[in-house]
């Protein structure tokens, strides 16, 4: 038998999860600086465990790596 509201409410979660989906996404796109200028470079995943090492909590790899090369050139 089909039970018209039982599949309803189960569209309804689904359509409701991929918005919640959508607007996550939304909000990590508008926190991230994907302005022009930026490009993607290849680490291995210890590279980038010793770069998170490096970090300061809410340090983005760009200022880690910036700070890195600052202190380098001054030596």
């Amino acid at each position: 038998m089909f039970d018209e509201d039982h599949y309803l409410g189960m569209w309804q979660a689904k359509r409701h999860q991929k918005q919640n989906y959508i607007n996550t996404y939304e909000h990590y796109r508008e926190s991230m600086p994907f302005a022009e200028g930026f490009t993607t470079i290849q680490l291995r995943p210890g590279t980038r465990d010793l770069l998170k090492e490096l970090g300061h909590k809410g340090e983005t790899y760009d200022a880690i790596i910036q700070r890195l090369v600052k202190n380098q050139k001054k030596n």
